[in-house]
């Protein structure tokens, strides 16, 4: 059932429960629980609730502080630093908007950079989350093709028959019980 569906049928049976009988009490809330689903108790007091006006447009927590001013001022620092995160950017914000508004890169209503300047890291992000994914995605140069580095290989190659043919030099040779000898490698 929708909403609104919801809404007429609480509607139709708050009316009828607030004037039946006992009884018919009873035969409405055995309705009532086997159309929607709720369990006995929670019927009741549904039914018994005044009912609440639609709310239109409210937004639940606070007013919005950050307007649509702020988020493209934000991306612009988000770009000179090459797209570091919201957490590291954060620390950079102050002495930022002061080279680039020095430089006159970038010039912001005192309203907007105040807001920039006290936004938490946390915000940061919600603000970059418009920002185009493009951003995010590392060039293909960049991009990491696992650990090691490109040619390299995990572990040592396989010996070959060069490898043979090659004197092994050892770090140290016994000369007594116990008691290695150094020679020098070249």
């Amino acid at each position: 059932m929708t909403r609104p569906g919801l809404r007429e049928y609480a509607a139709l049976q708050r009316e009828r429960y607030g004037s039946a009988t006992r009884a018919e009490k009873g035969a409405l809330l055995d309705q009532v629980v086997a159309v929607i689903g709720l369990h006995r108790k929670a019927a009741i007091r549904w039914l018994r609730r005044a009912p609440r006006a639609p709310t239109a447009g409210s937004r639940a927590g606070q007013p919005r502080l950050y307007g649509p001013a702020v988020a493209p001022a934000v991306e612009v620092l988000w770009q000179a630093t090459e797209h570091i995160g919201p957490h590291r950017l954060h620390r950079f914000v102050p002495e930022l908007l002061d080279r680039l508004a020095h430089n006159g890169e970038l010039r912001l209503a005192p309203e907007v950079d105040q807001l920039v300047r006290q936004a938490s890291p946390a915000t940061l992000g919600q603000l970059l989350a418009s920002a185009p994914a493009s951003y995010f995605k590392r060039p293909d140069h960049e991009r990491s093709r696992g650990y090691p580095p490109h040619g390299r290989s995990r572990s040592p190659t396989a010996p070959t028959a060069a490898d043979n043919e090659r004197p092994v030099a050892h770090a140290f040779t016994s000369t007594g019980p116990g008691k290695p000898s150094p020679i020098p490698i070249s």
